[in-house]
């Protein structure tokens, strides 16, 4: 509890999943010059649901802090982040 009250963690009650893709999906339709439908289709996850929070203690450690780990298996922009991966990684600098 200590974590989250030093942190401002805060539950969001209405799950914004479903707006968040409903938005996503009409800005995808815009940009169909930059993303072909193939590609769009595969950027759509369909059984999305919002990240979780989990905490893994450092048993190591002194006063016992906390590891926070966010669970991103399953959120609306799974598929988009590893578009934006790919691409970035033929950047070379």
């Amino acid at each position: 509890m200590q974590f989250i009250y030093d942190n401002n963690i805060t539950q969001i009650k209405p799950d914004p999943t479903t707006e968040f893709q409903n938005q996503r999906q009409q800005a995808n339709q815009f940009s169909k010059q930059i993303i072909n439908s193939k590609t769009n289709k595969f950027l759509f996850n369909t059984q999305s649901k919002d990240p979780t929070l989990n905490a893994y203690i450092k048993t190591h450690k002194k006063r016992l802090p906390i590891r926070p780990v966010i669970n991103n298996k399953q959120a609306p922009i799974q598929y988009i982040d590893k578009l934006h991966n790919k691409n970035l990684k033929s950047f070379k600098y």
